[in-house]
């Protein structure tokens, strides 16, 4: 009645093509000085990973004589993975090299918040030819050239933020149960370890090809919402500040979905053998019937993808003649 099994594993791979870096280009190429000429080089086969988890399943099943009948099906998984090599060019800022952290690690600048007065504004650091003003985002003055801060925002302010995309735990839940007739099928997931992005047109307000904004400017910062504000100041034009990758923008994308759930009532004999049918079933079954997650802008899966899990409910009859 009783199902275990426990896999643990620990892979070392190697000769992998290297990530792009937190610029767009190649890390390879960042090693290779920009004086020498050198440029569009190909990917190496010089990347090291090392990854390991484990991955257990349980399982419980009733006995075939019992009138109530039950079973139950979980499994966790968890794994972690880390650079081991990456072929990086040195940094001002130890934040910007991805060597010893996980694959996928979002790199952007470190959020402090939004701008309240005008004093605030005029002594923080700030990007170089940004016009920033009153409500709009703050961020930290990680370090420049001599690895300190250097009063102002650039690629230099750049660190490791949040969680990757993809997440390192998942655990699953596949149960029924049947008595009389009737039967009930669930199954669930979770996962957990993961960072999603709140980005494009539905979130950069006015910044879009057709210059419009979406319910959320009305979570936007006010002289009078300063306090509440989920967003900055509307901005008109293309704004220097407000729209770059930063933890502003990052949301824990940890869920719990009922990913299917069937309910059905078998036909006793009796009935079905006077319509001379061999067996008959009614049922009605969902897919993603609903979610648990921090996300309060739509399906935690969509972002990064685009394309949200559809919900579906569908009512059957199965015969068989």
């Amino acid at each position: 009645q009783l199902r275990f099994s426990l896999d643990v594993f620990q892979q070392d791979r190697y000769d992998i093509l290297p990530e792009i870096s937190a610029f767009g280009d190649p890390v390879s190429n960042g090693t290779i000085p920009s004086y020498l000429g050198f440029n569009d080089l190909p990917l190496f086969n010089q990347g090291k990973v090392k990854n390991k988890g484990f991955e257990l399943v349980l399982g419980f099943t009733t006995k075939d004589n019992k009138k109530l009948q039950f079973f139950a099906d979980a499994n966790i998984f968890y794994s972690k993975n880390e650079i081991v090599y990456n072929a990086e060019a040195p940094q001002f800022n130890n934040g910007l090299l991805r060597t010893g952290y996980v694959i996928g690690i979002p790199i952007g600048l470190k959020a402090l918040g939004l701008f309240q007065t005008q004093d605030e504004v005029n002594n923080s650091p700030k990007p170089i030819g940004a016009n920033v003003r009153v409500g709009d985002i703050k961020y930290q003055d990680v370090g420049g050239r001599d690895g300190k801060p250097d009063g102002i925002i650039d690629g230099n302010d750049n660190t490791r933020i949040g969680n990757p995309f993809v997440p390192n735990f998942t655990v699953g839940l596949h149960t029924g149960i049947q008595y009389k007739g009737f039967d009930l099928d669930i199954t669930l997931q979770g996962v957990s370890g993961r960072t999603v992005y709140l980005g494009g047109n539905y979130f950069n307000q006015f910044q879009n090809s057709n210059g419009a904004a979406s319910a959320l400017a009305l979570d936007r910062w006010t002289p009078e919402t300063s306090a509440t504000a989920e967003f900055p100041r509307l901005s008109l034009t293309g704004n220097q500040n407000n729209y770059r990758f930063s933890s502003f923008y990052q949301r824990d994308g940890s869920f719990i979905k009922l990913r299917s759930a069937e309910l059905g009532y078998s036909l006793p004999a009796s009935v079905i053998s006077k319509v001379r049918l061999t067996s008959g079933r009614v049922f009605i079954n969902g897919t993603n019937l609903f979610s648990i997650d921090k996300i309060e802008y739509g399906d935690p899966e969509a972002f990064g993808t685009g394309y949200p899990s559809l919900r579906t409910v569908s009512l059957g009859l199965r015969v068989g003649l």
